[in-house]
């Protein structure tokens, strides 16, 4: 490799230093196996790849590879993931062959039914009215629906970073919906309107449900802005939770009112007379 000095001569790196084929020298990563120095190489997955077939495929390079190998180099896997999954998968398929004999009268509710009863009962006051409740329980699903639709639009996967999110934002995003139905359940029994009930709920709970639902996401915001290797993967922490929060917003000022007017026309109390 020519090198030009300053004064115009023409030198060869050679003339200067030392170049050969060699190993970094400090080394800054050493790997050892079986007590022995060796070179590691780590595969991942692409994003919305199979990890079983991943798996199958390396199995077939690596075997292709291996008859080409030098005398003395071998090919030898640490770690595993795709048979881990595998494995796993089969343990719980197992554990479900296993229990679907003898579910019934033994299986514990599903994660968010309790959350859900305890809101409609308490919705709903001493009367047993559920329809205040019934309100809040449709607007769970359709947040979520909305939010698997917007992680596959910004290609987000389900994985388990995601699905934590998600039982994370589960017992957030109910919050929004309770505050508006109470607020028309309220107004409907002071005697306003139905159409009333609905405008108010807008204009008192709008505004300050957007600030605390924009406050609750600054709180993970640090999550989505770390520039790290951990920050990569729990990215979505950040972003599946955002995209709940506002979505039960939106969901809430919009969708709870315009429902409540059709599940809650029995609380309307015709206008007080006027003399």
């Amino acid at each position: 490799m020519p090198i030009r000095t300053p004064s115009g001569a023409q030198l060869r790196l050679a003339d200067l230093a030392e170049v050969r084929l060699a190993y970094v020298d400090p080394p800054q990563v050493k790997v050892r196996h079986q007590g022995k120095e060796s070179i590691a190489l780590g595969i991942s997955m692409t994003k919305g790849g199979d990890i079983i077939a991943l798996g199958k495929a390396l199995k077939v390079a690596t075997d292709r590879i291996e008859r080409e190998l030098p005398a003395g180099v071998r090919l030898e896997q640490v770690q595993d993931q795709p048979s881990a999954v595998t494995t796993l998968g089969q343990r719980v398929r197992q554990r479900a062959d296993r229990g679907r004999g003898h579910r019934a009268g033994r299986q514990l509710p599903q994660p968010g039914a309790a959350p859900q009863a305890a809101r409609a009962v308490a919705c709903c006051g001493y009367t047993l009215d559920v329809r205040p409740g019934l309100v809040v329980g449709i607007t769970i699903p359709l947040v979520l629906a909305v939010t698997f639709l917007a992680m596959q639009y910004w290609g987000i996967g389900l994985h388990k970073i995601s699905l934590g999110s998600l039982i994370i934002a589960l017992g957030l995003l109910v919050d929004d919906a309770i505050i508006a139905v109470e607020m028309m359940v309220r107004k409907l029994e002071e005697g306003y309107t139905m159409f009333r009930a609905a405008t108010f709920t807008w204009d008192a709970t709008a505004m300050p449900m957007l600030t605390g639902t924009l406050i609750t996401a600054a709180g993970f915001l640090p999550i989505g802005m770390a520039k790290s290797t951990t920050g990569e993967y729990t990215f979505a922490i950040f972003a599946v939770t955002v995209i709940a929060l506002v979505l039960s917003w939106i969901v809430s000022v919009y969708f709870v009112p315009y429902l409540g007017t059709l599940l809650l026309l029995h609380r309307c109390k015709p206008a007080p007379a006027r003399a």
